[in-house]
């Protein structure tokens, strides 16, 4: 029969907590539903803009700075390819 020879250490410092997340349970802090959307209130876009008025709707909503350039870049008329996945 083994003893246990480790003896607990006396002036052993407890781990730091992070007292920003005291009082939340792991359960709480991992909860999905608590998320409104993964891109909400990021700044990122999904998609370029697909016209000026669509562009314009971004700025209004969120604070993107309006293009300074007014060559159009390409992105605005790119279309999304069709799948047949039947």
């Amino acid at each position: 029969m083994k003893r246990n020879t480790e003896k607990a250490k006396p002036n052993a410092k407890p781990e730091p907590q992070d007292k920003d997340l005291l009082g939340y349970t792991d359960d709480y802090l991992n909860e999905a539903d608590n998320v409104v959307s993964a891109q909400e209130c990021t700044g990122l876009i999904m998609y370029p803009p697909l016209s000026e008025s669509e562009a314009e709707s971004f700025t209004d909503l969120y604070s993107i700075p309006k293009p300074e350039n007014k060559k159009p870049n390409g992105l605005q008329k790119e279309k999304k390819e069709k799948h047949d996945f039947s």
